[in-house]
């Protein structure tokens, strides 16, 4: 969480992890001065610098833009896949085109797909059990009747860890009194989707949760 007037300890920090209000409103396509009028009444949590200028976190922005009706008209100016935004409510189509981008090796494309879900307000879990894992379970059903290789469900696992990667880089820090989980699979298992799904699950209802691989 980030605090009002919280000072900022590096230049460096400012510039790799934090956004300015003319970043956000070029995203949004609303005017700097609604950004920092937002950013001043804590509509949107920001950061100040020792000079006094606003700096927002993307995860902050993100749960912004979840529980309002601005939407990501720009999402590659703040780094986000470029057609996320409200794109995609519906879960169940989402999870079949997902399925698809996942077999041809599509990252691009499942990266808009969990995000456009996660920004459109469905919940982490529901993005976990109806399109991650279902997801999962076609590509075997299509692995066992022959209709993919197993090359392609290798490169999938590790294209869906790369997506909740970042899934996790969008939800709010825990806060420091938060509740504590660990977790791995076990010995000999060399899957480690599972646990990053509890992992994220955890992570979103303010858990401080670690997923050990």
């Amino acid at each position: 969480t980030i605090h009002p007037r919280a000072p900022l300890t590096t230049e460096a920090t400012l510039m790799r992890d934090l956004l300015t209000p003319k970043q956000v409103a070029r995203a949004l396509e609303v005017s700097e001065s609604s950004v920092k009028r937002w950013c001043d009444k804590g509509i949107i949590p920001a950061a100040y610098t020792a000079g006094g200028h606003r700096r927002i976190a993307l995860p902050q922005l993100v749960q912004f833009l979840r529980q309002s009706k601005h939407e990501l008209v720009r999402p590659e100016v703040v780094g986000l896949p470029a057609t996320s935004g409200r794109t995609v409510r519906v879960v169940n189509r989402a999870a079949r085109e997902f399925v698809d981008a996942l077999v041809a090796g599509d990252e691009a494309r499942c990266r808009q797909l969990i995000v456009d879900l996660y920004l459109a307000e469905h919940s982490i879990s529901t993005i976990c059990d109806q399109v991650l894992a279902a997801a999962f379970q076609e590509v075997g059903h299509r692995w066992e009747c022959g209709d993919a290789e197993v090359f392609q469900e290798r490169r999938g696992c590790e294209l869906a860890l790369r997506v909740m990667y970042e899934l996790r880089s969008l939800v709010p820090a825990p806060p420091a009194a938060a509740p504590v989980a660990i977790g791995g699979s076990p010995a000999g298992d060399p899957y480690n989707l599972a646990t990053t799904m509890v992992e994220l699950v955890l992570r979103d209802t303010q858990w401080n949760a670690t997923s050990l691989g």
